[in-house]
């Protein structure tokens, strides 16, 4: 698999994973490891694989959908390939009410419970990856947000048009637990999302300082859909890179997600 965010993609293995674990077999040539049952699965996970250059090795992201979205929304897989194709360890997870067939999302405590489980089962399989960035699409990125402030270890956050207050409702701010969040923030929106009025985000995101980038996008609504994956892609990697240079002070002689050397990338299970 290639992706056109690197001048030389590296290979990565997709595993469909159940929450028991991984079910299937690596096809030669596909790099693809297929669920025997799809039907329930909590997360799809993209890893590096075989031979090739990472500069986000050291990073597991895991990413959650919208309220009424599902793990194949365009935004989560243009982010998740191309962080796996810099050498990133993606997760895309879906929440239990989609899992069991519903589209009424569950109440926030059981959403972050649910959370919780999947991020126990994400670490079973990948271990390696030292630094955790949590994050996703609207209510997805909420719960994330939720879940660190609540005192959940997180390297980093990315919101995907986070949805700052009810449609119509722009004073009902979402944002009384931010102040419990320590960890580097990345707000990914569109400057007109009925759910996230500007004239309501920059004042709050002055109060986090340093510790939040906001990237926005001209003309794009809540959905984003007039924005291209790769350009959201391009703004999620230039977050995550920035984490794992801080928190790693960075590798010597390794390029950045758009640079041009190769090297060995550990599997999960390396």
């Amino acid at each position: 698999m290639t992706f056109p965010i690197l001048s030389h993609p590296i290979e990565h293995a997709i595993f469909s994973c159940r929450p028991v674990g991984v079910h299937g077999d690596l096809h030669e040539g596909t790099g693809e490891v297929r669920a025997v049952d799809a039907s329930n699965d909590r997360f799809v996970l993209e890893v590096p694989w075989g031979r090739g250059g990472g500069p986000l090795r050291d990073a597991l992201v895991v990413l959650w959908h919208g309220a009424g979205g599902d793990i194949d929304e365009r935004s989560l897989v243009a982010t998740a390939s191309a962080l796996a194709g810099a050498g990133a360890h993606v997760a895309r997870a879906r929440f239990a009410y989609r899992r069991l067939g519903r589209r009424a999302p569950d109440r926030m405590p059981s959403l972050l419970e649910d959370q919780r489980a999947t991020l126990e089962a994400v670490r079973r399989l990948c271990p390696k990856p030292a630094r955790l960035i949590l994050g996703g699409r609207s209510m997805g990125g909420r719960a994330c947000s939720m879940l660190v402030a609540d005192g959940f270890d997180a390297d980093g956050l990315i919101f995907l048009a986070y949805p700052l207050h009810p449609a119509g409702k722009p004073d009902q701010l979402r944002t009384a637990h931010w102040p419990s969040i320590r960890c580097p923030m990345l707000f990914v929106q569109g400057d007109r999302d009925a759910l996230c009025h500007l004239d309501r985000l920059r004042p709050a995101l002055q109060d986090l300082g340093d510790r939040a980038t906001l990237e926005l996008f001209s003309g794009a609504d809540h959905g984003m859909k007039r924005v291209e994956g790769h350009e959201i892609s391009k703004a999620v990697l230039r977050f995550v890179q920035a984490i794992v240079d801080r928190t790693t002070g960075g590798r010597r002689g390794e390029p950045a997600p758009d640079g041009t050397r190769s090297d060995t990338v550990p599997t999960c299970e390396s």
